[in-house]
């Protein structure tokens, strides 16, 4: 693995495997242009990492689909409510099932403009890489507003920062797409070891638009 060091080719694990990665996606823009979401899929993300640093995920059963009751378009404005309300458990039992199954985890399944909020469940040996951005995709110039959560729940459209852990992040899909379209992405992690050492990792599942 590569150890604290940043690389044009980088090193990171899937399940049962470990591949390079060339960069693949560009960061999703940092500002929002307009309201655009009919739901939030929120993605609660356990990760595990193995001795050997084999990477595994799972979507928790807090995960779901929140649909606003008048089934209206979400305000960037009430994003932070939303998220705040969602990592406090405030729609336990209310949410809809996410759109694939619960083992289908890093993968994102779409079915209409979103906001698609992902919390890491392994903290504090696991945040998104500081400095970095958090997601990178394809099409980039389809989707929208990327922000960060530190941990007091504070939105920010900048990187994380070092000294500055970030667990949950929150971007959007703009376009309701006619036909299917699967476009990968990319997660940038950063895992903490025992021996103080750090461990990046980019992560390259999909995001399924099934609208």
């Amino acid at each position: 693995m590569i150890v604290g060091t940043k690389v044009a080719t980088r090193e990171y694990n899937v399940v049962g495997q470990t591949r390079l990665l060339h960069g693949i996606g560009d960061p999703v823009p940092a500002y929002g242009k307009a309201d655009f979401a009919k739901e939030i899929i929120y993605l609660q993300m356990q990760v595990s990492v193995s001795p050997d640093l084999q990477f595994s995920y799972q979507y928790l059963s807090g995960s779901g689909v929140l649909v606003p009751d008048d089934e209206g378009i979400i305000k960037d404005a009430d994003l932070d409510d939303y998220v705040q309300d969602l990592q406090a458990g405030a729609y336990a039992g209310l949410l809809d099932p996410v759109h694939n199954t619960l083992n289908a985890a890093p993968n994102i399944v779409t079915v209409q403009p979103c906001y698609i909020v992902m919390e890491l469940f392994a903290s504090p040996t696991l945040i998104f890489e500081p400095g970095y951005p958090g997601i990178k995709v394809e099409h980039a110039n389809d989707y929208d507003t990327l922000y960060y959560y530190d941990t007091s729940l504070t939105r920010t459209p900048r990187n994380p920062a070092a000294g500055e852990p970030c667990y949950i992040v929150c971007f959007g899909l703009k376009t309701d797409l006619a036909a299917t379209r699967t476009d990968q992405y990319s997660i940038l992690l950063q895992f903490a070891q025992a021996s103080g050492n750090t461990i990046d990792a980019e992560v390259d599942p999909h995001i399924k638009n099934r609208g």
